[in-house]
């Protein structure tokens, strides 16, 4: 029976995907001083938060512990530390906003307030109007994409994970530029950091071992005159639980231009001018 084992054995082991919908502007949201703990955190925290946008969520310490891979080993003491330290980060973490029209850069926070309980080690979250927005997805107006949480837990380095995130969000489309200004922002590298150690130590790691969940990855850096401007990632599309809404997702968006691709689409933009419409 090894190696063969049935639908029910692997989801008691947690080895099948546990996948949410979010809109495209998640990627937007600060994670700036995020370690990779806190990552794991952080999409375990949206994964539940996005099966019930607009309640209250209650993670037992249990359930944490499964979906950001804190085994047994980890003592209570190291669990309430993990978890209180990401917590206060995203007490800050907000998604920026510029409104156009009124040329106010707006920021926003993500959740309304958190606890855990330093005995039993549960986790109670409200989400923000906001954060409930991002999660709310019309699988009709597109512009989403799918977040794995087990494809998160199986990669290792913070670096690794934070791209993957960005590549999650282009799985329709197999192609995705950012400039090297965004990716130096995404990835809380400084402007000025050594342009053969991003690629050697950071980027070409990554893109190996993501490459076993995005087949053929390659990653190519665009150039103007002998600076590197930008870079553009490929591989093979992989639609995963957004292939049911494939012909509402065509029907809905196009493919981005590499000018585009790293800017919110109108449709997204317009969701964005609504809900500060609405709030107001």
């Amino acid at each position: 029976r090894k190696g063969n084992m049935n639908k029910k054995e692997k989801k008691e082991k947690g080895l099948l995907p546990k996948e949410v919908l979010v809109k495209n502007f998640f990627n937007s949201i600060n994670i700036k001083g995020f370690k990779e703990k806190d990552i794991d955190i952080f999409v375990a925290i949206t994964y539940k938060i996005a099966l019930s946008p607009n309640k209250e969520i209650i993670i037992e310490q249990e359930e944490l512990r499964k979906l950001t891979g804190m085994g047994e080993n980890v003592s209570i003491s190291v669990y309430n530390a993990q978890v209180n330290e990401l917590l206060e980060k995203l007490q800050g973490s907000t998604y920026v906003y510029f409104n156009d029209k009124t040329n106010e850069k707006v920021y926003v926070n993500i959740l309304e307030y958190m606890k855990i309980n330093v005995v039993t080690g549960d986790v109670t979250i409200k989400a923000t109007p906001f954060f409930q927005e991002i999660l709310e997805v019309n699988i009709k107006e597109g512009g989403f994409f799918s977040i794995d949480v087990n494809l998160n837990l199986i990669l290792s380095g913070k670096y690794t994970k934070i791209i993957s995130l960005m590549l999650q969000q282009w799985n329709n489309f197999g192609r995705f530029y950012i400039s090297k200004e965004q990716l130096y922002e995404k990835l809380q590298l400084s402007e000025k950091a050594n342009v053969k150690y991003v690629n050697n130590e950071i980027i070409m790691p990554a893109v190996k071992q993501l490459g076993k969940q995005f087949i053929d990855l390659k990653v190519e850096k665009m150039k103007k005159g002998r600076s590197i401007t930008g870079y553009l990632f490929t591989f093979q599309t992989h639609k995963k639980i957004a292939e049911q809404a494939e012909p509402l997702i065509q029907e809905s968006c196009s493919e981005p231009s590499l000018q585009d691709i790293g800017k919110p689409t109108s449709l997204i933009d317009e969701n964005i001018r609504k809900y500060f419409e609405e709030v107001k």
